[in-house]
């Protein structure tokens, strides 16, 4: 699965969630995600919006990549932990 189907499925059930309420149930959830395909586009509009990092992303990623080599991942998950820490 890619991390832009990850993200449109996630949509999908929090669209559930807001349309079904308090009642939602696990079937609501899987039903909305069958139809993540159409939450694609909110995704990539997301994406595109946020692709510039601001400073305090950059600086997290540069403190996990100066700890050493082959750590790409772990910056490009602090460069977004960041900028969920910030809202």
């Amino acid at each position: 699965m890619t991390p832009l189907e990850r993200a449109a499925r996630a949509i999908a059930r929090m669209d559930a969630e807001f349309t079904y309420g308090t009642a939602c149930t696990d079937a609501d959830r899987a039903a909305c995600e069958l139809e993540w395909r159409e939450y694609l586009a909110n995704v990539c509009a997301v994406l595109t919006a946020i692709r510039e990092p601001n400073n305090r992303m950059i600086g997290a990623g540069r403190v996990v990549l100066q700890e050493g080599e082959r750590k790409t991942v772990e910056a490009y998950q602090a460069m977004i932990d960041a900028m969920l820490e910030e809202g």
